[in-house]
């Protein structure tokens, strides 16, 4: 299994990230790192941001959603965290 760790960072947070998944989705993400983002707040329970270009998730499998969880929603192209 390829493990791929991300950070993601503000002016006073840092967010380590393991991704275990390697499919076309987590390749495509990664291959436009590093990248700048604004998150928003989405119905209180993700933060969510869409990245210049869209994130390719073809045939990437769906997931139950868990707090914690590091996505990516295919039909919109962005990514985002379950809190």
């Amino acid at each position: 299994m390829t493990v791929s760790i991300v950070h993601f960072t503000t002016d006073t947070t840092r967010v380590e990230v393991t991704m275990t998944e390697n499919n076309a989705a987590t390749q495509d993400f990664l291959s436009k790192l590093p990248m700048t983002v604004t998150f928003e707040d989405f119905h209180g329970k993700e933060k969510i941001a869409f990245p210049d270009e869209r994130i390719d998730a073809t045939g990437a499998p769906g997931m139950a959603a868990e707090i914690g969880d590091f996505f990516c929603y295919a039909p919109w192209g962005n990514f985002g965290f379950f809190y």
